[in-house]
């Protein structure tokens, strides 16, 4: 995140042009597959990074998107193993090995785009 980044702009000043991050990044990065609408994609992300924004910035799918950010305009929602489910809350490595399914593969008469769904999220027919 921004701090971070802030640190290693701090440690890079002093260093100078001198630059010694060897290994640095790979440390913090999860090298993971997601499978998103029945294709497995390949990412690198922080653990903890918020689904909303891999779905969007990595995967490209860009009908997930980051609203609120506090589970109440549902423009991040998606389906995770058949669930309606939030990305803004929900971190990308406790996602791998599950089935994700954007907006962009569901029918225009889905729950999720239509909102009619019970308080616990399950679509109603």
């Amino acid at each position: 995140g921004d701090h971070r980044y802030a640190q290693c702009a701090r440690e890079r000043q002093h260093l100078g042009d001198v630059v010694v991050f060897t290994g640095f990044a790979d440390a913090l990065q999860l090298h993971a597959t997601l499978n998103v609408n029945g294709k497995d994609f390949e990412i690198e992300a922080e653990p903890d990074e918020l689904l909303v924004w891999v779905i969007h910035e990595k995967v490209g799918l860009t009908k997930t998107r980051f609203g609120c950010g506090i589970q109440m305009c549902g423009s991040c929602k998606v389906l995770i193993d058949g669930e309606i489910s939030f990305t803004c809350n929900k971190k990308v490595k406790d996602v791998v090995g599950k089935k994700i399914t954007t907006r962009e593969a569901l029918p225009e008469d889905h729950p999720l785009l239509t909102g009619k769904t019970d308080d616990q999220g399950t679509a109603l027919n």
